[in-house]
């Protein structure tokens, strides 16, 4: 069998434009189910603490997620994804071709013993579940990204064209995660209730 791992990481923040207009899209103020109970996810949480909206906001500066240049962010989603297939001997069999992968979300959560009062406890959840709402759309465009590499892969006719085909296929993936990042570029400078 031949495995090949790939890697690759998104993040809640304004991608660089491309000069051209994009068509935006509104994003829920709420994921249409949480994105822990989405195919092939993990979420991971990390805490934050504050007596106010700046303070929450301030923590979130502090200890979030860090892109790949070194800026902390509210929320992170990264994806690998391995796969394989057989060979016969003289080549491989992209119809054997099995794709696995996985996606971690990170969301920042308000300390359990975090004390605040209900209006900033009700601020602070719906701040969290556009967050998410967020990283549901990326997850969605993640997974359907995969599914689409996977039947690509195994429709090559040989192993050059399962390495294009995957090649490809993680292109589109990164290409659509930029493209909603653009997409959604109104809808996140909305979200500011903790400040």
């Amino acid at each position: 069998m031949i495995w090949l791992a790939i890697m690759a990481v998104a993040t809640l923040q304004a991608s660089g434009g491309n000069g051209g207009r994009v068509a935006q899209i509104d994003v829920p103020t709420r994921p249409p189910r949480p994105v822990a109970e989405m195919p092939n996810v993990t979420v991971a949480t990390y805490e934050v603490r504050g007596q106010s909206g700046p303070a929450l906001f301030a923590d979130i500066q502090r200890q979030g997620p860090l892109t790949r240049s070194g800026q902390r962010v509210a929320a992170r989603t990264e994806w690998r994804n391995t796969a394989a297939w057989r060979n016969d001997g003289e080549r491989c069999l992209p119809a054997t071709t099995e794709l696995t992968w996985s996606i971690t979300v990170t969301l920042p959560t308000l300390a359990a013993d975090q004390e605040i009062g209900p209006r900033l406890r009700e601020r602070w959840r719906a701040y969290a579940l556009q967050i998410e709402a967020f990283e549901y759309g990326r997850v969605e465009r993640v997974n359907e990204g995969m599914a689409s590499m996977l039947a690509a892969m195994r429709a090559a006719e040989d192993c050059e064209g399962l390495a294009e085909a995957r090649r490809r296929g993680e292109q589109a993936i990164a290409d659509a995660s930029a493209r909603y990042d653009l997409e959604v570029a109104r809808a996140r400078r909305a979200i500011r209730p903790l400040t």
